[in-house]
């Protein structure tokens, strides 16, 4: 829902339209593919971080685990 919250903000409070109302011309003007518009960017930008993340979280899981003594 990027794509309408950034049109919503792009918007002067004079010409101030509702979300329902923004939607509905996305809709009619370009398609459910206006909802996907920058999709595969922001993707490979958060795609690495999140991998990143997911693995070192893996690797200390077991370490703080044998730290503080569980059992595996």
């Amino acid at each position: 829902m990027d794509v309408v919250k950034t049109r919503i903000q792009a918007r002067s409070a004079a010409e101030a339209k509702t979300g329902m109302t923004i939607v509905r011309e996305m809709l009619i003007k370009e398609g459910p593919s206006s909802f996907f518009k920058g999709l595969t960017p922001k993707i490979l930008v958060v795609g690495p971080k999140l991998i990143f993340s997911f693995t070192i979280a893996q690797q200390l899981i077991p370490l703080f685990d044998n730290m503080i003594g569980k059992p595996n």
